[in-house]
């Protein structure tokens, strides 16, 4: 059955981001479904009168500007209320004022929960330097984030652990949530491509994401630092933007760690993924994380990841098998499983393991699931 559809994103054109895969791959099998899908967006082409683009707010309050665009999208989307049957936030949270129409589904994707996870000031006061202002931030975004969400006709969680946290901390019925996992972001490479079981003496772990205290680079930093006391050679390469980086370069130079971490950037597909494929370990043992599509792109490319317990990655990573769980908190724990993922013979098991993880994370399951909701709408 042919729908016309809106789908609002941040995200589109930059294909780095997890929202913009997951907006190209959902457009994508839309139109080929026949579908007449409306793509209102700030990162788009100007053809209209399928391509939206929306002005870029100037002046932002929040991180990459959520909640001035929320306002911008329901300007438009009144103007569109008799041309869609359906509207599809792909950020839930942006729907914040949004005013919807009886005539429309109105179904929305979360990608996380840390504003409620990180609600303990002890907490942040371990993990972030600037954790006076996101104490005040997550407090309001909480807030925020369940009065957008109530809205929904059907909210998407990418993991169970998410579909839980939305019913007890956000008061939402069970029935309004269902769960798609979010495809990998590529596909597996051949296997004999890469040898990541014979090490040298010298290891490179990588790091991919933004906001770095919240992924646990500081935790990270620390295990490294331990291990160099035990004679162990390593680097940590990061790739990824944090308007917070000099402090953490800061806290780097007065602790002396400065030869540790090499930062990149921002960087393109192809730039990460060089850095993982030069990298013996990929780790990210975040405070929180609700999922994690990096995990699966360090895996397509067979490379040994190191995860965090927190969150809803046990849901990719089963800990010793296809990979490693750690405690964010503990550090003789990241340090523990470091090593383990050293061990030639423990190496071979996980990145075999981890090619068959990836196969359960496709691009066609993700579609058919996709077009399965969408199906059942109205």
């Amino acid at each position: 059955m042919s729908r016309s559809i809106a789908i609002v994103t941040s995200t589109y054109k930059n294909i780095t981001s997890g929202v913009g895969t997951y907006a190209n791959i959902l457009v994508d099998a839309l139109i080929e479904s026949g579908n007449k899908v409306y793509i209102i967006s700030p990162d788009c082409d100007e053809k209209l009168p399928y391509f939206i683009k929306v002005k870029t707010p100037k002046i932002s309050l929040t991180p990459n500007r959520w909640f001035e665009l929320s306002i911008k999208y329901s300007q438009i989307l009144k103007r569109l209320e008799n041309k869609v049957q359906i509207v599809h936030f792909l950020d839930a949270r942006e729907a914040l004022f949004f005013r919807k129409q009886k005539d429309i589904f109105l179904l929305g994707t979360v990608h996380d929960t840390y504003s409620w996870d990180l609600q303990s000031q002890s907490i942040l006061k371990r993990h972030f330097f600037d954790w006076k202002k996101r104490l005040i931030y997550y407090y309001f975004l909480h807030k925020f984030e369940k009065n957008a969400y109530k809205k929904f006709d059907l909210l998407l969680s990418n993991t169970d652990y998410v579909k839980e946290r939305l019913h007890h901390f956000y008061d939402i019925h069970e029935y309004k949530v269902k769960t798609v996992h979010l495809p990998a972001p590529m596909e597996i490479v051949n296997p004999a491509s890469y040898n990541k079981i014979e090490l040298k003496d010298k290891y490179i772990i990588s790091f991919v994401g933004g906001n770095f205290q919240r992924k646990g680079l500081i935790r990270l930093i620390e295990a490294v630092k331990e291990l160099k006391k035990e004679g162990y050679n390593f680097k940590i390469v990061v790739a990824g933007k944090d308007k917070n980086q000099k402090l953490i370069e800061k806290w780097m130079k007065e602790r002396r760690l400065n030869d540790i971490v090499e930062f990149k950037g921002h960087l393109q597909r192809d730039g990460i993924k060089k850095i993982m494929i030069d990298s013996d370990i990929f780790a990210m043992p975040s405070i929180t994380e609700a999922f994690g599509l990096v995990y699966l792109e360090a895996m397509a490319l067979g490379i040994p990841v190191i995860g965090t317990k927190k969150g809803g990655v046990k849901e990719i990573i089963n800990d010793g098998v296809n990979g490693f769980l750690c405690d964010p908190e503990n550090i003789n724990d990241i340090t523990d499983k470091i090593k383990k993922s050293l061990n030639q013979e423990i190496r071979k098991k996980i990145i075999e393991n981890g090619f068959e993880a990836v196969k359960k994370f496709s691009k066609k399951r993700f579609i058919d699931e996709m077009l399965k909701v969408y199906e059942h709408m109205g």
